[in-house]
């Protein structure tokens, strides 16, 4: 990073002209990373000017703020062995379940004195209501898997719950909020947090079906047919290609 020497503003290094007063006299400073979100900050700085995280080689006076009330929010995938987050049902990189490795696992967070929503312990201001967290009271949540039934399929979801809400709170998938398990979309970005049904995909025409769907509701297909009895499909180029062909082999089309 480069500091304008007419009006202080700091600037990026690939910035020619100042962002602020537009001179050109520039004083290069010494710049650290933010672990969170990528962006330069000036060295020696406690919090990330862009999301608020805590950078290394923050205050003591901050460090003792958060001693013993950091808990690691991932874990190892004991399958893959791959960083996951901690409230995973599934193993996003190889798919296996892992929920009974971290059910009944202790997360903390801060809770705003102002909208008492809560936040990870390492935020400095409120991601609900940017209220400042100085003074925010670290509690003890539980993770805890719950099946939830939708279209007659009982799926598994990880939730936060504590002492005062034993219903508990479901965990955003794209920013980690915490919203109440009545809530379509997330409170803080947006995201939907509607359940998706597993769907089953017709091997012969493509077609989309119920996960539990014994035959193809557009051309008759039996999912559990023997291998013998499966039929052969006919591309658009009118070829006929066998059942377990994914691309047409004389035009190369996919089948779906």
């Amino acid at each position: 990073m480069k500091k304008c020497l007419n009006c202080g503003e700091l600037n990026e290094n690939s910035i020619s002209f100042c962002t602020a007063c537009g001179t050109s006299d520039f004083e290069e400073i010494a710049a650290i990373t933010c672990p969170n979100c990528k962006k330069e900050v000036k060295a020696g700085a406690d919090f990330c000017t862009e999301c608020g995280t805590r950078l290394p080689g923050a205050t003591m006076a901050e460090v003792k703020r958060n001693a013993g009330a950091v808990e690691a929010e991932t874990f190892d995938c004991p399958h893959c062995s791959n960083e996951i987050p901690v409230a995973s049902v599934y193993c996003p990189y190889c798919g296996q379940e892992v929920n009974n490795f971290n059910t009944n696992r202790k997360v903390k967070k801060y809770m705003c004195p102002n909208c008492n929503h809560p936040n990870d312990v390492n935020a400095r201001f409120c991601s609900y209501c940017f209220f400042d967290l100085s003074d925010a009271k670290v509690k003890e949540m539980t993770i805890v898997v719950k099946p939830k039934e939708c279209d007659n399929i009982k799926l598994l979801q990880c939730v936060l719950v504590d002492e005062d809400d034993t219903k508990g709170q479901t965990i955003c998938p794209n920013c980690q909020a915490l919203n109440s398990t009545e809530m379509d979309y997330c409170l803080r970005c947006g995201t939907s947090l509607k359940v998706d049904v597993p769907k089953k995909y017709c091997f012969v025409c493509g077609a989309e079906n119920s996960a539990n769907a014994k035959f193809c509701t557009n051309c008759k297909y039996q999912f559990d047919a023997p291998t013998s009895y499966r039929f052969n499909w006919t591309c658009t180029c009118g070829y006929e290609n066998d059942a377990d062909a994914d691309f047409c082999s004389y035009c190369g089309k996919s089948r779906v």
